[in-house]
């Protein structure tokens, strides 16, 4: 933006603005303080996600990561779990066995298993 006070552009402040006009300015007046853009341009949103896995039908709920980082297991609204190859960014495994949605995943320590539980326990 640019800033104006009658014909005179702020540049450093507005104070020093102000003491360009002394002789025309006192307690009386009203000072006007115009604006104008200097530039129209739309930003485009940024985003830190760098890839997409499709596969589960509903939104997915929670996900985790086993321990160094190779694979995702993520539970949905689909009631189901699915595993992931981080690598390819592949499916790996699909498990259907819960009947509601899938709220809680965890990995075991050293990435053997994988416990989750869905809306109904």
């Amino acid at each position: 933006y640019q800033f104006h006070v009658s014909e005179f552009e702020v540049t450093e402040s507005l104070r020093k603005t102000l003491y360009q006009q002394e002789d025309t300015l006192n307690t009386e007046n009203v000072i006007e303080i115009r604006y104008e853009p200097q530039a129209v341009f739309r930003v485009k949103a940024v985003t830190r996600c760098t890839s997409s896995i499709p596969g589960h039908g509903e939104a997915v709920i929670n996900a985790a990561f086993n321990n160094n980082g190779t694979q995702l297991a993520s539970g949905s609204g689909d009631a189901s779990v699915r595993f992931w190859d981080l690598t390819t960014e592949s499916p790996l495994h699909v498990c259907k066995a819960h009947k509601q949605w899938v709220l809680v995943i965890a990995w075991h320590p050293a990435s053997l298993y994988v416990a989750s539980a869905c809306k109904k326990g």
